[in-house]
Formats: C-alpha cells, structure tokens, sequence
C-alpha cells in the first residue's frame, strides 16, 4: 500500500515537471517555472538519498543514529529545504516584477499555486542555517576527537 502511495507521488511529481516543460516549449511559462520545478523534483529525490543508501548500500541503520550520522541528517534536511525552496523564491521574486510576461504568467497561474509559491519562498532561509549548523556541528565533532 506504501508503495503504491509512493509511485502516485512520483507520478504526480512528473506529470508536474512534464506540463511545466510543455508550457516553457509553448513559449507560456518562464524559465524560472522550469527551474521551480526541477528544485521540487531534486528535492524529492533528494529526500531518498538516506533510504537508498540503507536499502541498496545495507548501510547501517547505527551511523543515522550516531551523532555523526545526526550531523549530517542536519545537513541532509537544510539542502533539501534549500534546494526545493530558493527556486520558488527566485520565481515568486520574477512573478512579482514589472515585465509583461512575468505579468501574463502570474495571471495565469492557479490562485492555490500562487499562494504555495508566496508561501514556499522564504523556507529556503532555514534550510541555509540548517547546513551551516550541521557542518559547524561535525567540525566541532572533528576537532574534538583528534585533540
């Protein structure tokens, strides 16, 4: 049932990605929707990277509960709120301009589409603190170890 739960996910994702490609070839959305979307599409694969590794790799399940494994979970989880966030602001800052396409596009866009991308925009700040915290963390970590 989870698997199925997954599939129509990533099927959802894509059929996402493939509608936003259609209208950049049409000539009616910007390259700014193409790169919104190819940060929502990385940052779902990226949310996997900790799965396939346990389940391809049989890495052990003891380095995500150590506190090595807990820096970089920190890390994991910033680069995956950037990564599928700051797109969304770099877009949500074009839909916002003065151009007439940009204009053409924010009109077009569904209004609960809208309000995500308004919404989504500003994540992408925690997910930088986040990593930074999670690199300080294992720099730490390392220094205290070799002292």
């Amino acid at each position: 049932m989870v698997g199925f739960l997954i599939l129509i996910f990533f099927a959802m994702i894509g059929i996402a990605l493939a509608i936003t490609l259609y209208k950049y070839k049409a000539g009616r959305a910007s390259i700014h929707s193409v790169r919104y979307m190819m940060g929502i599409v990385c940052s779902v694969l990226l949310m996997w990277i900790p799965i396939l590794l346990k389940s391809i790799f049989e890495f052990p399940l003891s380095f995500f509960q150590s506190d090595m494994g807990k820096m970089v979970g920190v890390i994991h989880i910033g680069a995956v709120l950037f990564i599928g966030s700051y797109p969304a602001y770099r877009y949500n800052k074009y839909l916002n301009g003065e151009t007439i396409n940009a204009m053409r596009e924010r009109d077009e866009l569904p209004v609960f589409n809208r309000i995500a991308i308004d919404q989504l925009s500003w994540i992408w700040m925690p997910g930088v603190l986040l990593m930074l915290v999670g690199i300080i963390m294992i720099i730490q970590h390392l220094c205290e170890v070799n002292i």
